[in-house]
């Protein structure tokens, strides 16, 4: 199926064309959302789409109703965490040309919130065959949405009505909606699989020496050479991190002379100017990143052992419990 695992909102689903298409879509694996005016043409459109074993749901919407329009747009973002196909509202018969162009552009502009955020999607804009100057409306707000969302990696296309069977509309529209499969996802794309993915937080610490003791003022003794060998490799590295959406914060600590142990007891707190553990190293640099599992955090930890020629240890920060 083409349109396996695609959410996928037809609007005005209760009329011909819209029922059609909402058929079409479903079955070729869409899971669709009907919207219309009133429930009865929903429901019976619905019925056949779950009788030929589709995935359906219907909500009441008044498609001139802006808010109402972006609260089900909303909802349904929410619910299937992605809307990857619309089909703009066909238009209702005995409503005037311009309401016709103001119920496309209320439903474009909802569904086109969450297309550049996710960095994809598919727009369908059904032609209006019965009133010419309505045809011509409909197609320069198309042009107009596809100049505007095409940097997002938003498809908007005509999906021609006038002299097409209503068989073969819902096929067209299935073939329109899967479309050309990019080479890559888009980079609006890829941030937004990113940002819904569940990510860990990792904590890479670096040991030094307790006998060094290296400070910013002692790293001028080093090599110049061998000095800005290191800084560029580290600048190398954040850089990657930060491109890549896992830099989270780093910071190099003072040395353990500097450290102040404070306890507090049954007598008060109390500060001692020392370390709180004895040890042959301490921990003298840090870095916490983002990443999707213990492997990938483990590959930035190799390359920033690289970078710095030190050893580095990985663990995982806790996550907060459900």
């Amino acid at each position: 199926m083409i349109l396996e695992n695609r959410t996928a909102v037809v609007y005005g689903a209760g009329g011909r064309i819209g029922g059609a298409v909402a058929k079409g879509l479903a079955a070729e694996g869409a899971r669709c959302f009907l919207v219309g005016p009133r429930p009865g043409p929903l429901d019976a459109v619905a019925a056949e789409i779950r009788a030929a074993g589709g995935q359906v749901e219907t909500a009441v919407v008044d498609v001139f109703d802006g808010a109402a329009v972006d609260d089900h747009a909303d909802a349904t973002a929410r619910r299937a965490g992605l809307v990857d196909i619309s089909v703009g509202e066909p238009g209702v018969p005995e409503a005037p040309g311009g309401d016709r162009i103001t119920a496309r552009f209320l439903t474009t502009r909802a569904v086109a919130r969450h297309m550049t955020r996710q960095g994809s999607g598919v727009i369908l804009f059904p032609g209006v065959p019965d009133v010419a100057a309505g045809a011509a409306a409909v197609e320069a707000l198309r042009r107009r949405w596809e100049h505007a969302l095409g940097p997002y990696a938003v498809r908007v296309v005509a999906l021609p009505v006038a002299g097409v069977p209503l068989a073969e509309l819902g096929r067209t529209a299935a073939s329109l909606a899967a479309g050309p499969a990019p080479s890559t996802p888009s980079p609006v794309r890829q941030r937004f699989e990113m940002e819904q993915s569940p990510m860990t937080q990792y904590f890479l610490t670096l040991p030094h020496d307790t006998a060094d003791e290296p400070t910013m003022e002692s790293m001028q003794d080093m090599d110049p050479a061998e000095l800005e060998a290191v800084m560029a490799a580290v600048e190398k590295f954040n850089t990657d991190l930060n491109e890549a959406g896992a830099f989270v914060t780093a910071g190099g600590l003072e040395p353990p002379s500097t450290a102040i142990t404070v306890e507090t007891t049954s007598a008060g707190p109390r500060r001692t100017p020392e370390p709180f553990v004895k040890a042959d190293q301490y921990v003298g640099g840090f870095w916490i990143i983002e990443a999707a599992d213990q492997e990938a955090a483990l590959v930035w930890a190799e390359q920033c052992s690289a970078a710095l020629q030190s050893r580095v240890e990985v663990r995982a920060l806790q996550s907060a419990p459900e």
